[in-house]
């Protein structure tokens, strides 16, 4: 995968507001599926949330993508055991996969996306679904840690997800 340089755009000057951000060492996520706006910018990462692939699907610009990833959705439906009854769902979440992946090639920080939020109820699901998502990343050879997948928040659901990510202690030097 081809990697993107933090300065590839040292010789654009940045707007008054983008040097501000980052002189106050403020990140700039990008919540955009337009491809050309985040290969302009240099923005430290990005997001997608159901709005914004919603409006997206109206634009000619991802069509492709949305088409491939309903090709191949329909193809694996035998060899990943998709039942009928689940195939719309296992589309879905293929596009989601085929726009953060096209969106990963153009911004090098990390990217952050969504399981259904219908499934708020389902806490196995959604857990499935999230694991699922980052599978589909890490097979085209992106690392875990830059995918964050979002989850309807409910308390219960937090306490059981919380030992899914782990984060390692700032204190911990490595010496016992």
């Amino acid at each position: 995968m081809p990697s993107v340089s933090r300065n590839r755009h040292d010789n654009l000057r940045a707007s008054g507001l983008e040097q501000t951000l980052r002189d106050r060492n403020t990140a700039i996520i990008g919540d955009t599926l337009h491809f050309e706006t985040l290969g302009v910018h240099d923005l430290d990462g990005t997001i997608v949330n159901p709005s914004s692939v919603v409006e997206a699907l109206t634009s000619t610009h991802v069509f492709y993508h949305v088409w491939a990833a309903v090709k191949q959705t329909i193809d694996e439906r035998v060899s990943r055991g998709i039942p009928d009854s689940a195939l719309t769902k296992a589309a879905v979440e293929r596009v989601l996969f085929e726009l953060g992946h096209v969106i990963m090639e153009r911004v090098a920080g990390p990217h952050m996306t969504f399981v259904d939020p219908r499934r708020y109820n389902n806490k196995s699901a959604m857990i499935k679904n999230a694991r699922r998502l980052v599978s589909l990343f890490k097979e085209k050879g992106i690392q875990g840690s830059r995918v964050v997948v979002g989850v309807s928040r409910t308390n219960m659901l937090v306490r059981q997800i919380a030992g899914l990510t782990t984060y390692p202690d700032p204190r911990d030097t490595g010496r016992r």
